[in-house]
């Protein structure tokens, strides 16, 4: 298996800047893939997230919308692109793929190249959508309905990452082939959503157009294909991504050529009629990566259940209500310990990090999802690491 340890993953090599990744953000995209990947989901399954659709959108934008405000999550920045291009002799399309074809496929292979383009950091993506497979196999398999669509959601978003162009290139926000560049911006401001190319492509692109886009997708003409080998999967779709990067540069540049925008306030009297040419050149464009990233989330998804042995929603439901509560822990005496419940160690389904119940960070998680583990070797077998404010590791 090509993957690091789950509490490892990719912790010693990075980004070009941390704002740049959030620009995988793309709300209006994100919420068009994970509806659409219900829609191609097997039959034994899709009523499941049918149901439960609201909850399952709501996960496929965690990554963008809870984690980059979690501590122990904001380290999974590094998961929403990887480098394909790196190396490249210079920024066009042929470049980029001979650089791609280089590419290492495994994990060790990518830390060395990393290594010798002197990168602290670097993206991890096939290896985030790898971990998160499994976590949704173990999710199908132990049965709780929860962690099914939590798991699920999360595969969504970043399927819908891999699908987007600027996700397979060391040229994230268009800055190395001259794209204009607003400068970094928070939600909420002006220049938000148009701040580089990639931003203009993967959301405000769609949030103008999505209703559009989703009719487009003819995701009836789709087939449903199972993902076996989630970081082959993936490499497949992000080469094809890849392959998307010039046309949607050279569209973005023309166009804020042709419209005479050198800047922020030049942009923001233009963006509307800037957003209908960018629509006309790269419209159709974007709903092939949305239909792509649609067909690559139900394949996880699917494959995941497969590899779970194809539960039925009753079996799914029948384990959860057969698996004892995370909290009823039994004292010598075979009684419930109540009193042990606000004792040990606490995580969150959302994260592989433990505390001490009184850690500032464990105040946050709210009960929905908090875990308790009655020692620290609990925690840590169950594939945990210690949180590092408060250090619960050495006690067992």
């Amino acid at each position: 298996m090509l993957a690091f340890k789950r509490s490892t993953v990719w912790s010693g090599v990075v980004f070009l800047s941390a704002s740049s990744l959030v620009g995988a953000v793309g709300f209006e995209n994100h919420r068009i893939v994970a509806r659409g990947a219900i829609q191609l989901l097997p039959e034994p399954i899709a009523p499941l997230f049918a149901y439960q659709q609201l909850g399952f959108v709501e996960r496929a934008l965690e990554p963008v919308s809870v984690w980059p405000r979690d501590p122990d999550m904001r380290k999974r920045q590094t998961w929403q692109w990887v480098p394909l291009d790196l190396g490249a002799r210079e920024q066009t399309r042929e470049a980029r793929m001979e650089a791609a074809a280089r590419f290492p496929r495994s994990a060790a292979g990518v830390k060395k190249l990393y290594k010798a383009h002197h990168l602290r950091v670097g993206g991890a993506l096939p290896w985030a959508v790898e971990q998160l497979y499994e976590e949704c196999v173990e999710a199908f398999q132990q049965g709780r309905e929860e962690d099914v669509i939590r798991s699920a959601g999360h595969l969504a978003h970043f399927a819908g990452v891999c699908a987007s162009p600027f996700a397979a290139t060391t040229d994230q926000d268009g800055r190395l082939s001259g794209s204009l560049h607003l400068g970094a911006q928070e939600p909420g401001d002006d220049h938000y959503a148009h701040q580089n190319v990639r931003y203009r492509f993967d959301m405000a692109l769609a949030n103008r157009n999505g209703s559009r886009y989703a009719e487009k997708l003819a995701l009836e003409e789709a087939a449903y294909e199972p993902v076996a080998q989630p970081v082959d999967a993936a490499f497949t779709i992000l080469l094809d991504s890849l392959g998307c990067v010039d046309e949607v540069l050279a569209a973005d540049s023309e166009i804020i050529r042709r419209l005479e925008v050198t800047d922020g306030g030049g942009f923001a009297k233009r963006a509307d009629e800037f957003y209908v040419l960018f629509d006309e050149r790269c419209g159709d464009l974007s709903v092939e990566r949305l239909r792509a990233g649609a067909v690559f989330a139900a394949g996880l998804i699917g494959g995941a259940w497969e590899a779970a042995g194809k539960p039925t929603i009753e079996q799914i439901r029948a384990r959860a209500n057969a698996a004892p509560p995370a909290t009823a822990a039994l004292d010598d005496d075979g009684q419930t310990a109540g009193r042990q419940a606000d004792a040990g160690f606490v995580g969150s389904n959302n994260s592989k990090v433990f505390h001490h119940p009184e850690c500032p960070h464990a105040q946050r998680i709210s009960s929905a999802n908090r875990v308790r583990f009655r020692t620290s070797r609990e925690a840590l077998d169950q594939g945990r690491r210690p949180c590092k404010t408060c250090n619960p590791g050495d006690e067992h």
